[in-house]
């Protein structure tokens, strides 16, 4: 909100109006009184000068250095004044009429430009208002005269309207900076809300690419098989050939089921039913399901699981151990997949790992994102991880991926999940 660049071109300003002062107030000033005049805004104007560097020179982070520029600032601001007062009543009683007249343009210019460049120190620009105007206004009185009587009522007349703005000014300000933040912050979530509905998009525009490709593979096999039963020649051979039809349905039917319940977690329609499991079984029961697919792609699954009772959903559970068991089996061409499970930092912890050709580093978050497959995956819709975060994350823990030299490692932790 603060911007110190502005304070610092209101301090380039005075400076040049106190060298001008200087010129003009020369000639008629005594020297002595002159040179004092000269120390004391030499003073003023190193001390300014030194505050400035401190405040640049400082590494702190920004909200420090706002508290310092602030503190710094109240300080400035009454060495100006001071400066301000000396001239009125140091140099001014040497001059004449044009003086007179030079200094009432300082005067009636002075308060307002501080409150332009630091619009947020209300309090500083009231005691400006007051020490410079009311020096004015007394200095003026004294001189006596109509003239000088009549422009005393209008400086003072001055003075009291800026001290009424110095608030107004103050609070226009702030609402005008708080209307510049609250659309900002409108604008950033727009732009959120934009990148949800093009990566919403992407992942529809990926979905039907999958779904087109992926489903029309077993659908087009059923086809052709229906089609060659029709043609054969002898019962054997129509029934084998229906079987491979009904097998390519069924494998069609299963894909068809994995993308709709994935389509159910993304709307949030699937909740949790908390029960007490047996995790070593429940590990058991994923390894006995997928241990047929394993050797038939030349693999073995091994199990090293604590026997432990939680508190979890096993459905849920087994799906995602399942996700990852049948991602390990598809698609990591390797010769053994562990799955372990155990206690570690007050939770259940499971991981599944494979001694195979293991994810790239730059697609290790990339896997887990809707319809997206690794360049080393083979056949599927690339929701096999997406899924297992969302129901590990239902469950209220989270799935990572580890770093190994070979091979690919998924790890599953769910904090107090430990039945008691």
């Amino acid at each position: 909100m603060f911007n110190p660049w502005v304070m610092l071109g209101g301090q380039a300003i005075y400076f040049a109006v106190l060298a001008l002062i200087w010129l003009f107030f020369r000639p008629v000033v005594p020297a002595p009184i002159m040179n004092w005049w000269l120390a004391v805004a030499g003073v003023l104007v190193a001390l300014v000068l030194a505050f400035d560097a401190m405040f640049f020179l400082r590494r702190q982070d920004s909200q420090e250095l706002l508290r310092f520029w602030l503190m710094v600032d109240k300080k400035q601001t009454m060495l100006f004044d001071a400066l301000a007062v000396a001239v009125i009543w140091l140099l001014l009683p040497y001059g004449g009429e044009a003086h007179r007249i030079v200094i009432v343009a300082f005067c009636v210019g002075y308060v307002p430009v501080q409150m332009i460049s630091d619009p947020e120190n209300a309090f500083g620009n009231k005691l400006s208002i007051i020490t410079v105007l009311g020096s004015f206004a007394a200095y003026l009185l004294l001189q006596g005269g109509l003239a000088m009587n009549i422009l005393t009522v209008m400086v003072v007349l001055y003075g009291l309207v800026l001290f009424y703005s110095a608030d107004a000014f103050r609070r226009v300000v702030i609402d005008s900076l708080l209307n510049q933040r609250e659309m900002a912050l409108a604008n950033q979530r727009l732009e959120a809300a934009l990148s949800e509905v093009s990566a919403a998009r992407d992942t529809t525009t990926r979905f039907i690419a999958a779904a087109t490709h992926d489903l029309g593979q077993p659908l087009q096999a059923a086809r052709l098989f229906a089609e060659t039963a029709l043609k054969a020649r002898t019962i054997a051979e129509r029934g084998r050939l229906l079987e491979r039809a009904l097998s390519a349905l069924g494998s069609g039917q299963a894909m068809l089921g994995q993308m709709l319940y994935h389509l159910r977690l993304e709307a949030d329609a699937v909740d949790p039913h908390y029960q007490r499991v047996r995790l070593d079984e429940l590990v058991s029961r994923v390894m006995q399901q997928y241990d047929q697919q394993a050797q038939l792609a030349g693999m073995a699954i091994r199990q090293r699981c604590a026997p432990l009772t939680i508190e979890s959903d096993p459905v849920l559970l087994e799906r995602a151990l399942g996700n990852l068991l049948h991602n390990a089996i598809t698609h990591s061409a390797a010769r053994r997949v562990h799955l372990i499970g155990g206690l570690r930092d007050g939770g259940v912890y499971l991981v599944v790992s494979d001694n195979g050709r293991g994810v790239p580093a730059p697609e290790q978050q990339l896997i887990f994102e809707d319809y997206r497959q690794g360049s080393r995956a083979g056949a599927g819709f690339g929701l096999g991880l997406g899924s297992a975060r969302r129901l590990i994350a239902l469950l209220g823990g989270e799935l990572t991926p580890l770093r190994r030299r070979r091979g690919a490692s998924f790890a599953i932790a769910l904090k107090g999940a430990v039945a008691r």
